[in-house]
């Protein structure tokens, strides 16, 4: 065993949960009304919310955002807290009784244990909790859980900086289980009507035919604030939707040889803007 931080702790005696970002490899913390995350997996801790009202009992990764989705037993709230700080409720208040343990399912939902020994399902995109079951043998509280097949291990979460398409950034964002065997969508934004893009899919986002990535791509192209995000070891040609601000889809089933892999994805399509292209940002892929 290796002690990650040592000295004092802003948690005090009082951690509750912890759970390591599968992307960056950070550690978020939750101790006694707040959370802290150790940047790159060790110290120091740097403060991510406060005054939350209570135990922070449960922690998880959002696969697809990467926001932190939190149970905070005292006050009955089920949180969503995202990159920039701002928190909100996935589920009103007190509506999963005492939240004591959480995991996320094959579709980014969250499961909640609760403190009264019922299990709930709380929509990813946040709504009312569903009721699953009773812990009944024996009965009482649900102080740890496990979805079968769940977990957050899976990502596909973007990075680096999209231009603008004929409406304005072309923002690409990845969703499914992010499983092998499974379907995944990628889906960028703010293109003009009708326009032909393609697919641009890579193994590498550090360098490309010998060249660093990222790499901005407007000395060459004329482009206005594009860059190059993965190696372009694929390539897929597709149509937006037929109305602006349009979107240009993609949707495939990863193949099993897929399973603990990585790869890379962007879109680049046909624009009335600078340069006559437009690039999104990246989708970094982890799949389980």
């Amino acid at each position: 065993m290796t002690p990650i931080t040592t000295g004092a702790q802003p948690w005090g005696p009082d951690l509750g949960a912890s759970v390591v970002d599968p992307f960056t490899g950070d550690i978020v913390c939750g101790g006694d009304g707040g959370m802290d995350r150790l940047r790159g997996g060790t110290g120091p801790a740097v403060p991510l919310a406060t005054n939350l009202g209570g135990f922070v009992t449960g922690l998880q990764i959002d696969p697809q955002n990467g926001d932190v989705l939190a149970t905070v037993l005292t006050v009955s709230r089920v949180l969503r807290i995202a990159g920039n700080g701002t928190i909100s409720d996935v589920s009103p208040p007190f509506a999963v009784p005492g939240p004591n343990a959480l995991d996320l399912d094959q579709n980014g939902d969250l499961v909640v244990g609760g403190g009264t020994g019922s299990v709930y399902r709380v929509p990813r995109a946040g709504g009312a909790p569903v009721f699953q079951v009773d812990n009944t043998q024996p009965f009482g509280n649900v102080n740890g859980i496990a979805v079968v097949g769940g977990g957050a291990s899976g990502y596909g979460r973007a990075f680096g900086t999209a231009c603008n398409g004929a409406f304005g950034p072309t923002t690409l964002v990845g969703s499914g289980a992010f499983r092998a065997g499974t379907p995944v969508t990628l889906a960028s934004t703010n293109h003009g009507a009708g326009t032909l893009g393609a697919l641009i899919l890579g193994l590498d986002a550090q360098s490309y035919l010998g060249i660093p990535l990222p790499f901005g791509l407007d000395p060459a192209l004329g482009t206005s604030g594009c860059t190059l995000c993965t190696s372009a070891d694929g390539l897929f040609p597709g149509v937006a939707t037929a109305t602006g601000p349009a979107t240009l889809s993609f949707g495939f089933v990863l193949p099993p040889f897929f399973a603990g892999g990585r790869f890379y994805a962007q879109h680049v399509a046909l624009e009335p803007v600078a340069g006559g292209l437009s690039f999104s940002n990246g989708v970094a892929f982890r799949i389980r």
